[in-house]
């Protein structure tokens, strides 16, 4: 089992401690050619240990019926996951201060902090302050514009505007986030399921 760190904005801190997000999607970067009929499957399937836990991206092999090819260089490439396998855990990076009086931490996504709190960046949270420790419990690899309507509710952007459809809430997040632009590329995601681990 590994750890690693995994960077969270304010509101999904929110909702991972509400218990209300259990996925996060994350772009495969980078992106896979676009193939005619070419699709991704955990490489268990091919029964190869030294590959276990990667995705492949190739044509579908029509004669052995198997979706992996040798048809040349670019037919099968490989992308293990950056977060790790099933198992493996992810600590969380968030805002996060340091009290100028007490010395304790403050985190951002609390909302109780004094007003002139000196914020630091996520990524530059160490290790031994982060207080949220995620397990992984599935990897999956699809289009950011495929996901269903019970993984929109597992992405934990229910509370954020928009109508009652958990996809058209999660729309306007992931927009918000990272654009118009990102969701109209419809780029393949890493699909990363979590359960909260209690320290």
């Amino acid at each position: 089992m590994k750890e690693r760190p995994i960077l969270f904005s304010g509101p999904m801190v929110q909702a991972i401690l509400a218990g209300r997000k259990t996925q996060t999607r994350r772009i495969i970067n980078p992106q896979p050619k676009n193939r005619r009929g070419g699709r991704w499957m955990y490489c268990y399937e091919s029964m190869n240990k030294k590959l276990e836990g990667s995705f492949y991206y190739s044509w579908p092999d029509k004669k052995n019926g198997n979706c992996f090819s040798d048809r040349g260089p670019e037919s099968q490439i490989t992308y293990p996951c950056p977060y790790g396998q099933v198992g493996d855990r992810l600590w969380v990076r968030e805002a996060w201060a340091v009290h100028p009086e007490t010395g304790s931490l403050l985190y951002r996504a609390d909302d109780d902090a004094p007003e002139n709190t000196r914020w630091k960046p996520s990524i530059h949270m160490p290790r031994k302050h982060s207080r949220i420790l995620l397990e992984m419990t599935s990897i999956k690899v699809e289009r950011l514009q495929a996901i269903s309507r019970e993984d929109a509710q597992a992405e934990g952007t229910d509370n954020y505007p928009g109508t009652n459809c958990p996809i058209d809430k999660f729309f306007n997040y992931w927009c918000y986030l990272n654009g118009f632009d990102s969701w109209d590329a419809n780029p393949w995601v890493w699909v990363v399921g979590f359960r909260k681990v209690e320290v």
